[in-house]
């Protein structure tokens, strides 16, 4: 999709009450979007990196957001989705530990 094609679909979200939904994928919505027309995101995709995953959510969830924001995770049981979970646990594990409990009080 082209910026200038991707520019005037988020402007139809916007400005169109008709359409309700905009769907796009994580490596989409990293790309220097502000959804803040947008109140909710369902994530179907989980990521290896969970900062993908946050990033998409705070396209909503941003200066000038004035709605209440909400984020849904679907993941399906004993499917790689698992795998992924189990993955960014352990990322997330391991980058507390290396920055110790300190850094994350401050």
């Amino acid at each position: 999709m082209t910026i200038d094609y991707r520019d005037n679909v988020i402007k139809q979200f916007q400005d169109n009450p008709k359409k309700q939904v905009l769907l796009a994928s994580l490596k989409c919505g990293s790309y220097g979007l502000n959804l803040t027309m947008a109140s909710r995101v369902i994530n179907v995709d989980p990521w290896f990196n969970n900062c993908v995953e946050q990033q998409a959510f705070c396209r909503i969830y941003r200066r000038g957001q004035t709605k209440e924001t909400m984020l849904t995770r679907v993941v399906v049981s004993g499917t790689v989705d698992d795998d992924i979970l189990t993955m960014q646990d352990r990322k997330q594990e391991n980058i507390d530990e290396a920055i110790g409990e300190d850094a994350n009080s401050k």
